[in-house]
């Protein structure tokens, strides 16, 4: 039987939880990862990708709009994402308005995945 594990993580920031990541993309049971609070500015969001050698993914910051129309000042804050592993990205598909996607089954059909916050 095909399965995946699918776990939600709250990073309070990417520097500080980055160590936390790392250790749920070593895990070889864990497929997609939905990200919360990474803090990171448009500009960063790529750095997402270089936390782990066999995940890749999407995210969108909460601070796009703000920065867009106002001097930025105080805490970083927001920004949601999915990181997944490499092997299932021709089944990942993102929506394009918001973080979510849809991972296709080989035999049952579609998952769909949604991230709020």
């Amino acid at each position: 039987m095909l399965w995946y594990c699918y776990v939600g993580y709250n990073l309070h920031d990417i520097n500080n939880g980055r160590s936390g990541l790392l250790d749920l993309c070593s895990n070889a049971n864990i497929h997609i990862i939905a990200v919360q609070e990474h803090w990171l500015h448009d500009s960063n969001l790529h750095l997402l990708n270089s936390i782990h050698p066999d995940f890749v993914g999407f995210s969108i910051s909460s601070m796009s709009e703000r920065l867009c129309t106002e001097v930025y000042y105080g805490r970083p804050y927001g920004g949601v994402g999915f990181l997944w592993r490499k092997t299932l990205t021709n089944r990942i598909k993102i929506g394009a308005r918001a973080v979510s996607g849809r991972l296709r089954l080989a035999l049952t059909g579609l998952i769909y995945l949604l991230q709020l916050h």
